[in-house]
C-alpha cells in the first residue's frame, strides 16, 4: 500500500517534467522570436495564457467533503489532525493553510451547508513558489502550476478525504487526551514559527553573503582602476598585468574579510533558530508517537514553556526576512522604491535643462515613495499584530495545558 501511494505521489513530478519538456521550448521560441523580430506582440498570447493558467488553478476552490459539525469545529479538527501528521499548519480567520513543500501549499476552508459544513481546498504557491514564478514567468508557469495542482490533489486524496468521509468524528478530545491534543497543537505551532524564522534568517544570511562577495568584486575593480591609472609602466599590456597582480589579492582579502564578518554576525543566530526548529519537531514526533520517548529530554510542556519566551525573537527574524515570507508585498515595495528613485533622477536631470519639466517626474516619484512607505508601514503593523496575537495564543495554550493537567490529576 505504501509503495502504491508513493508511486501515486510521483505523478506530480512526472506531470511537471512532461509539461516543462513541452512548454519551455515553445515559450523560449516565442520569446526569442519577439526579441529578434522586434514585434513584442508575439509575446502577448504567451503572457495571457500564463495568466489564464494561474487564475484557473489558484482562484478556484474545489469541494472535497462534508462534515456534520460547525465550520469552526471542522477547521479546528482538520488542523489538529494535520498537525499530528507533522504538517506545518497556519490557522487563519478564513481557513487553514497547510504547507506541502518548498513551493506548494493549500488552503482548507469551510462553509455552512445544511446540517453541517462543506470543506473546500484551494492550491496556491508558497512565497518561494511565487518568487520563482515571478522571475521565470511564462517559461516555467505551466509546469510549476501543474506541479502544485497535482500535489494539492494528492494531498486532498491521501489526507483530507479520510477526515471528511461520512461518519468522520472531529470533535475536540476530552480528559487526558485533551492535554495531549493541546501539546500537539502548541508544539506544531512552535515548530512552524521557528521554521519560518529560521528560513527567513537563512535567506537573509545568504543575501548578506552575496552582498559581501559583490563588495569584494567592487573593491577589486576600484583597486584595479586606481593601480592602472597611477601605473608608470609605458606598455599597455604591462599596465594591465601589474594592476591585476595588485588588485586580485586586494579583492580576495576584501571578500574573505566581508564573508567572515557576515558569518560571525549572522551564522550563530541561524544555527540557534535551526536548533529550536529541530528541537520542537523532535518533541512533536515524540508526542504523536512517531519516535520513542527519551527520558533524558525535557517534557513537551517544558519545551513549550521555554519556546514561548523565544517567540518575540522569532518575529524579529520574520520581520527582517520580509521578501522570503511575503514575496508579493516586498516586490511591490521594491518596484515602487526603484521607480521613485528613477523619477527623482529624471526630475533632477530635467531641472538642469527646464525646471518646469521636473514637476511631473518629481510628483510621480513622491507618490511612489509615499505609496511604498505606506505599504511597508501596513505590513509592519500587521506583523506586529500577528506577533501580539501569537504571544497571546502561546500564553493561552500554556494556561490551557496547565489547567487540563491540574484537572486530570485532581480527578485521579
Amino acid at each position: 500500500m505504501e509503495r502504491r501511494k508513493e508511486r501515486r505521489n510521483w505523478s506530480s513530478v512526472v506531470v511537471a517534467v512532461v509539461s516543462a519538456a513541452v512548454s519551455v521550448p515553445i515559450a523560449i521560441w516565442v520569446l526569442l522570436s519577439g526579441l529578434l523580430s522586434g514585434d513584442y506582440r508575439l509575446q502577448l498570447p504567451l503572457v495571457l495564457a500564463s495568466l489564464a493558467v494561474v487564475a484557473a488553478v489558484f482562484i478556484r476552490k474545489g469541494r472535497i467533503g462534508h462534515l456534520a459539525v460547525p465550520p469552526n469545529q471542522a477547521l479546528a479538527g482538520i488542523a489538529h489532525a494535520l498537525r499530528a501528521s507533522l504538517y506545518r499548519v497556519t490557522e487563519e480567520r478564513e481557513g487553514v493553510t497547510v504547507r506541502l513543500g518548498f513551493i506548494s501549499a493549500v488552503k482548507v476552508t469551510a462553509r455552512p451547508s445544511g446540517d453541517g459544513t462543506d470543506v473546500y481546498l484551494q492550491p496556491y504557491p508558497t512565497p518561494a513558489g511565487w518568487m520563482i514564478l515571478f522571475f521565470l514567468w511564462s517559461l516555467l508557469t505551466l509546469p510549476i502550476v501543474l506541479f502544485i495542482l497535482m500535489r494539492a490533489r494528492e494531498f486532498a486524496r491521501d489526507r483530507i478525504a479520510s477526515l471528511t468521509v461520512p461518519g468522520a468524528h472531529l470533535a475536540a478530545p476530552s480528559g487526558p487526551t485533551e492535554v495531549r491534543a493541546l501539546l500537539i497543537d502548541g508544539l506544531s505551532e512552535g515548530h512552524r514559527l521557528a521554521s519560518e524564522a529560521y528560513e527567513a534568517e537563512r535567506s537573509r544570511y545568504h543575501d548578506l553573503l552575496l552582498l559581501a562577495i559583490m563588495g569584494g568584486i567592487i573593491a577589486w575593480g576600484l583597486v584595479f582602476i586606481l593601480a592602472f591609472t597611477s601605473s608608470g609602466e609605458p606598455v599597455y599590456g604591462r599596465q594591465i598585468e601589474v594592476s591585476s597582480v595588485i588588485a586580485f589579492p586586494a579583492g580576495a582579502v576584501a571578500v574573505v574579510l566581508a564573508v567572515l564578518a557576515v558569518r560571525r554576525a549572522r551564522r550563530p543566530r541561524v544555527i540557534r533558530l535551526k536548533g529550536w526548529a529541530d528541537r520542537l519537531r523532535e518533541a512533536l514526533e515524540m508526542e504523536v508517537g512517531l519516535s520513542a520517548r527519551n527520558e533524558s529530554l525535557p517534557s513537551s510542556f517544558d519545551v513549550l514553556s521555554e519556546a514561548s519566551r523565544q517567540v518575540p525573537e522569532w518575529y524579529v527574524s520574520l520581520r527582517k526576512g520580509g521578501l522570503s515570507r511575503e514575496t508579493g508585498t516586498w516586490l511591490v515595495v521594491t518596484v515602487a522604491g526603484v521607480g521613485a528613485v528613477s523619477l527623482f533622477y529624471m526630475a533632477a536631470a530635467y531641472a538642469l535643462v527646464e525646471s518646469r519639466l521636473a514637476a511631473g517626474p518629481a510628483l510621480g516619484g513622491f507618490l511612489l515613495a509615499a505609496g511604498s512607505y505606506i505599504l511597508y508601514r501596513r505590513w509592519r503593523r500587521r506583523l506586529d499584530s500577528e506577533r501580539d496575537r501569537a504571544l497571546s495564543d502561546w500564553n493561552r495554550r500554556l494556561e490551557s495545558v496547565r489547567s487540563s493537567m491540574d484537572q486530570f490529576l485532581q480527578d485521579l
